[in-house]
């Protein structure tokens, strides 16, 4: 999967956008805890070249979608809740009402 210059391109707009609308994006990654390497089965008999190639390819789209959620968070200075199966703590952490200094 290739990131593509209208892709770029929208991500800056919409944190240009927040910035000037005074939003800030949180955002809370359902998927929590995973691995997109090799399954054990494929590791335990030796994986091949292709399957470690197939399985970064296939791991890919979910790290940009990560990527892109993170990069919202920290452009407009929200949390990004991740590598984590609590999700009921990650909703409250998002759902609090933010800290003032």
């Amino acid at each position: 999967m290739t990131v593509t210059v209208e892709a770029v391109a929208a991500k800056s707009r919409i944190l240009d956008l927040a910035a000037r609308s005074n939003v800030t994006i949180s955002s809370v990654n359902a998927r929590g805890l995973y691995t997109a390497g090799v399954e054990a089965h494929s590791q335990s008999r030796g994986s091949s070249m292709a399957e470690r190639s197939e399985s970064q390819y296939n791991g890919q789209p979910m790290m940009l979608d990560e990527d892109v959620m993170a990069e919202f968070a920290d452009g407009t200075g929200g949390t990004y809740f991740h590598n984590n199966n609590d999700l009921e703590a990650g909703v409250h952490l998002l759902a609090a009402a933010p800290e003032y200094l």
